[in-house]
């Protein structure tokens, strides 16, 4: 955890006053922890890029730099002018291990850590072992805990060959897999630190703030072969930037700042600013308690608890600030969605296209009682039996409550929905419901990296409630491969809009695939919070507390700081 000094030393700088020079460690930034400086106002570090050999920033009144010669020496304290350029002169890539997950313990569940690795043990598994992750802290009278274990096997330095294992894994014992990577030794990194043509030497991480409070520019950023890597309008970003070392040993830029402050510039990245203010109040709550979700859960082998990709979720830094959006964060100052005692995981996406999905489905996680699929419509979430009028004609009323069936899914996709996100003024009729056409041939070449040879056949290995793909199946003239978990699928198949569709396909005088045809629902995910439904709820008048309960299965809005 980065030392609470550190935070007071970084506001103090902001301010223009006097304050002890202390930085930030490597192990820190890979400490992965929630930041809580002396406002109480909690902080995280969001990783910017990684995996550069120089960056460029520039200030409005001059840089401050903290920083060491050497490692365990003393920190110091450079002040540069408008614009400083830290090069990487050295540096040493982190050790890493890659392990296969085979159990996801969450909550209660984390007590079968015992027995679960015996199981694997009596599998054949010798070297399974368990890693915690996650944080727990109190804050504002609540109890935030995230934490989960990881039940792994298999570990290694080969990527490759950890993700083969975790499809052996999969095909012999029908559980989920995935990989994940654990760093067993740190990186290292040394640096130039160049102004008007003078360099000196430090050792990695860096802490650059504005000697006078104002943002820092996140200039030219270059990769290792030596060319510029685009950042728009060169982004800007409050507080304090740290120049650290990715697990690579090259430079990663992390941004060290308040939860809400990365809100203002992840909110409106993430909904249209003329949404209605209570659905971006609604954003706002959902967008940070997936901050508050993720914190020591994503980036294990990163300097940084967080990306500002959508991985994690879409941060723009200054840039991307608006009025409506800021209000809307301030408006709801550090409240978040809880279902009981339990702080949702407030993951988001676009378009249901009807119906939401339950989380398992989607991801390697155990159920969760906030995230299951419902239909987008009145009352869903607290009705026993889900009602789904305005779907279908006559007769339909209460038919699509589950999609798990490919008929019923077939039927739903050819209705017209009457959903929230369907109301909505935004609504997309082309994400609402879609076909996707594709050439055999096309499709070969899409799925060439399976090895499965020509496409003969598609099977779908079950699906979720909203009909959401769990696993598919290709079969060629060569082999035949299971993709798992619906984004792959997605990805595999030429970036679908969602995992909810049905396959067709048209076949030549000799039954040979000429066209595959792809028909769906929604655009993304569809677990948790439909955004444009968010919308659609706003503009009938629900507020945002109404438009959480909805989405979350019936949970409260309460503020902990």
């Amino acid at each position: 955890m980065i030392p609470l000094s550190a935070l007071v030393a970084i506001g103090a700088l902001a301010q223009g006053g006097a304050a002890p020079v202390v930085g930030v460690t490597t192990a820190e930034l890979y400490g992965h922890r929630l930041l809580l400086g002396a406002d109480r106002n909690p902080r995280v570090a969001l990783g910017l890029a990684v995996n550069l050999d120089q960056v460029e920033l520039a200030s409005a009144n001059g840089l401050s730099v903290i920083g060491r010669h050497r490692t365990e020496g003393p920190w110091v304290r450079l002040r540069l002018g408008r614009r400083g350029r830290f090069v990487r002169s050295g540096g040493a890539a982190a050790a890493l291990v890659h392990a296969v997950v085979v159990a996801t313990l969450e909550g209660g569940a984390r007590s079968q850590r015992e027995a679960m690795l015996a199981q694997w043990r009596q599998r054949g598994e010798a070297g399974a072992f368990a890693l915690d992750v996650g944080i727990v802290f109190g804050i504002g009278g609540k109890l935030v805990d995230n934490r989960a274990t990881l039940i792994l096997v298999r570990p290694s330095a080969s990527l490759a060959q950890t993700e083969r294992v975790a499809r052996q894994l999969h095909d012999a014992h029908g559980v989920d897999t995935r990989v994940v990577a654990v760093v067993k030794k740190l990186p290292e990194l040394e640096l130039t630190v160049e102004d008007n043509g003078a360099g000196q030497a430090l050792i990695g991480p860096l802490l650059v703030t504005d000697r006078g409070g104002a943002a820092v520019t996140l200039r030219n950023k270059v990769n290792p072969a030596g060319q510029a890597r685009a950042t728009g309008a060169e982004p800007s970003y409050v507080d304090a930037l740290a120049i650290a070392p990715d697990n690579t040993g090259r430079i990663a830029v992390v941004n060290v700042t308040t939860v809400d402050e990365i809100l203002k510039g992840v909110v409106p990245s993430e909904m249209f600013a003329s949404a209605p203010l209570e659905a971006l109040k609604a954003q706002a709550v959902t967008a940070r308690g997936a901050v508050f979700a993720k914190i020591g859960r994503h980036h294990l082998a990163d300097p940084f608890a967080l990306c500002d990709e959508q991985h994690c979720q879409v941060y723009g830094g200054t840039s991307a600030y608006h009025p409506e959006t800021s209000r809307a964060v301030e408006e709801t100052r550090g409240e978040l969605a809880f279902l009981g005692d339990e702080l949702v995981d407030s993951v988001y996406s676009s378009t249901c296209g009807g119906h939401t999905e339950n989380a398992e489905v989607v991801w390697n996680t155990p159920p969760k009682a906030s995230l299951r699929g419902l239909l987008d419509v009145p009352g869903a979430a607290s009705a026993a039996t889900r009602p789904a009028a305005g779907f279908g004609g006559a007769g339909e009323t209460g038919s699509f409550a589950d999609l798990s069936d490919e008929a019923t899914l077939r039927r739903f996709l050819s209705s017209t929905p009457d959903s929230f996100c369907a109301r909505a003024s935004v609504a997309r009729k082309d994400k609402l419901r879609w076909e996707k056409r594709i050439a055999a041939a096309d499709l070969d070449r899409l799925l060439f990296g399976l090895g499965v040879g020509h496409v003969t056949a598609f099977e779908v290995l079950g699906r979720g409630v909203s009909g959401r793909v769990r696993a598919l199946r290709v079969t060629g003239d060569r082999a035949s491969v299971v993709i798992q978990r619906e984004l792959p699928v997605r990805r595999a198949l030429g970036n679908l809009n969602s995992g909810a569709f049905v396959i067709d396909v048209e076949r030549d005088g000799q039954g040979n695939p000429t066209s595959w045809i792809f028909r769906g629902a929604g655009w993304g995910h569809g677990v948790g919070m439909c955004q444009v439904g968010a919308i659609g709820m706003a503009e009938a008048g629900y507020d945002y507390r109404a438009i959480l309960s909805h989405y979350y299965n019936g949970a409260t809005v309460e503020q902990i700081y």
